[in-house]
């Protein structure tokens, strides 16, 4: 059986859970890896970042620091690129066993609902304390665990990596991760580099919610859906691409299982390859555990 199935569907509206009132317990500390301040104290950093509307970053690291978060710390973290890209979050440095309170009840911060995507792993975590006025304000918007899928390459966690996870727009954790899966393609496909779009993330979300909520994926409605884009968004007329996972998976797999399907058809592929004036991605899980993806594009390029 092909192990890509190609298939049509849309982006869902995404969920994620607020980290308010979740606190680590730890002395406040801070530690400087090259020209990188990173805070040991959860709630320390998570304050610092909502006083200051900045992107909070949080590395969860095995408490006896293995080869794999050596590497990340003495070369991913160096990188000029990367550590420049840091500048603009608040940045904190916590074991995986790190605890916090929940309605006054220690648990291990990672099994915070917050953080069901790392997947209880060492990796990186994003919340987003910056865009105010969007609906994914104080919710996670990246989980990104060191053991990642990935497409062909053996070693999937790196600089490249990282330089695309810091330099995702702003979106719920579904749209991001999307989005970070059709950016890490080793044929970088440039549909991603124009202008992400609210109105096309937005209209995305809705159709898959819809497809998750009958199960079953496809253009539902799209001649109707299609004017209300056009409409709204003006320029080149709106096209969809849709895919969808197989049972079981993750957010992270799901994503890169979508794209690597998307790759196997012509039609899909050319849409997503192309550098697009506005874009829209996202993915939602059925109950059925599938998750049902959609990128949709057109509009007007207003990045430059």
């Amino acid at each position: 059986m092909d192990r890509y199935r190609t298939k049509t569907y849309t982006l869902l509206l995404v969920v994620a859970v607020v980290l308010t009132g979740a606190s680590y317990s730890g002395a406040e500390t801070t530690e400087s890896s090259a020209e990188t301040n990173w805070k040991t104290d959860y709630t320390s950093a998570y304050e610092e970042a909502k006083t200051s509307g900045k992107l909070l970053l949080v590395y969860f690291h095995s408490p006896t620091i293995d080869a794999t978060c050596r590497s990340f710390e003495e070369s991913t973290l160096n990188d000029a690129e990367i550590k420049e890209s840091l500048a603009d979050f608040v940045l904190a440095k916590v074991p995986t066993t790190a605890e916090t309170n929940l309605e006054d009840n220690p648990i291990c911060l990672l099994d915070h609902g917050a953080f069901e995507q790392m997947r209880g792993q060492q990796g990186i975590a994003i919340i987003d304390l910056k865009n105010k006025e969007r609906s994914f304000y104080g919710k996670t918007v990246s989980c990104l665990p060191f053991e990642q899928p990935v497409y062909f390459a053996p070693k999937y966690w790196g600089i490249q990596s990282m330089r695309t996870l810091l330099n995702l727009p702003p979106g719920s954790i579904t749209q991001r991760t999307l989005t970070y899966a059709i950016r890490c393609h080793p044929e970088g496909p440039a549909s991603t580099e124009g202008h992400p779009h609210p109105v096309l993330f937005e209209a995305c979300a809705q159709h898959s919610q819809h497809q998750a909520s009958i199960l079953k994926q496809g253009h539902h409605n799209w001649s109707s859906r299609f004017q209300e884009i056009y409409h709204q968004i003006g320029g080149q007329p709106p096209i969809e691409v849709c895919a969808e996972s197989w049972p079981g998976e993750n957010l992270l797999e799901a994503s890169f299982s979508c794209v690597s399907s998307w790759r196997q058809s012509s039609g899909h592929w050319g849409a997503i390859r192309a550098r697009q004036p506005a874009f829209g991605y996202d993915i939602i899980r059925g109950s059925n555990g599938v998750w049902y993806a959609t990128g949709i594009f057109g509009g007007v390029d207003v990045s430059n």
